[in-house]
């Protein structure tokens, strides 16, 4: 049989210079659902020159943790956890000196408190704002619930909250809120609480799927050394 034309021959794979990618077969077994591509995806990506602009730097306890060049907050890496139709991802950007409480815990605030994150990665990866290096945690969003919860339109005056989720309140417009959120934490805005505010009534660091971190590769290596060994929690580099 002859060959095609050349101008009718597949491409071939696209080459990512200065992004290592861990595609074997079986490369995201020691992770979370989600936390590391399949390999499927990887030739996907690769096949139909998709940007692939961050590397697989770290696992911890089945999280992936991910370094990208960018810190920009207006440049968000498109290559980042969650891979795939599930689990959707719940985003929250940090301060990067608290990388060893999201290691240990599942999040940068005290266990069970109340944050803000968002369904959107370019918003989080906004925050903090004037940081020079970037973080942001990525948590699987079914594990999670809203920080606060208003009397349903159809229940009668005997409603009352779950005290113990939600144990504070405030008055927006006239609409009574209950949080979780403490007095001197949250927004007292129900428009923005509603929007952005979450809590995991469970194990933070079980729905933390991955991390992602924000500048050059020898200064998140260092930084990662430094933390081995310096909590209850595993974490390997990826060579």
């Amino acid at each position: 049989m002859n060959s095609p034309p050349s101008n009718m021959r597949r491409k071939p794979i696209c080459e990512t210079e200065g992004v290592t990618v861990i595609d074997e077969a079986g490369s995201q077994d020691t992770t979370k659902p989600g936390a590391e591509p399949p390999p499927g995806l990887v030739w996907l990506a690769k096949r139909r020159c998709d940007t692939i602009d961050s590397t697989l730097i770290a696992r911890s306890d089945g999280v992936a943790i991910w370094q990208t060049e960018k810190t920009s907050s207006r440049d968000l890496p498109r290559w980042r956890p969650p891979f795939g139709m599930t689990p959707s991802g719940l985003f929250r950007g940090f301060p990067i000196e608290r990388l060893h409480d999201v290691l240990e815990h599942g999040l940068d605030v005290a266990p069970q408190s109340a944050f803000f994150a968002t369904r959107y990665p370019d918003k989080a990866w906004e925050y903090p704002v004037g940081r020079n290096l970037a973080a942001m945690l990525i948590l699987d969003s079914a594990q999670s619930a809203p920080s606060w919860v208003t009397k349903p339109a159809a229940a009668d005056d005997s409603w009352q909250p779950d005290k113990a989720s939600y144990p504070n309140e405030y008055v927006d417009s006239g609409r009574l809120v209950h949080t979780r959120f403490a007095r001197d934490r949250g927004s007292r805005h129900f428009t923005y609480e509603s929007m952005y505010g979450f809590w995991v009534p469970g194990d933070a660091r079980a729905a933390l799927l991955g991390i992602l971190l924000g500048g050059p590769q020898d200064t998140m290596r260092v930084l990662l050394e430094s933390l081995q060994g310096s909590g209850s929690y595993g974490l390997e580099l990826v060579p």
